[in-house]
């Protein structure tokens, strides 16, 4: 049979329960973080991570623009010919002429294609005490 118990030893019975298992508001604080503060450190994180993969992307693409431009400039050089002691044009001859000599002795000594030659152009100065 069960005796019967005033409502103050109930009363201290469920307090000295209740005190040791259950925790304050503050230590819930501290242990337990909200909906928010989790959903506004995981978005700076995918914030973080997606401005770092922007600029990995971007990075990238430079890159590859300038492998592109250096890839076209290797091509427009690729059939380029450098020809050393070649016969200088004669002194009183004007620039066109010049050009005209020199696109004449590529055709016939080098046997180059008149249709393969865009450009002429001579490297250096012309030395004004050597006249040969």
């Amino acid at each position: 049979p069960l005796s019967p118990c005033s409502p103050f030893h109930v009363e201290n019975a469920v307090r000295n329960l209740l005190s040791q298992s259950v925790c304050s508001k503050e230590d819930i604080k501290a242990v337990v973080k909200s909906y928010a503060d989790v959903a506004k450190e995981t978005q700076k994180e995918v914030i973080e991570q997606a401005s770092l993969a922007q600029s990995s992307k971007n990075v990238v693409e430079s890159v590859v623009r300038k492998m592109d431009a250096d890839k076209v400039e290797r091509e427009k050089r690729r059939t380029n010919v450098v020809v050393l002691s070649a016969p200088k044009p004669n002194k009183d001859s004007s620039s066109e002429e010049k050009q005209k000599e020199d696109k004449n002795f590529c055709t016939s000594v080098l046997g180059i294609p008149s249709k393969d030659i865009k450009v002429c152009w001579r490297a250096g100065k012309a030395d004004e005490s050597n006249p040969d």
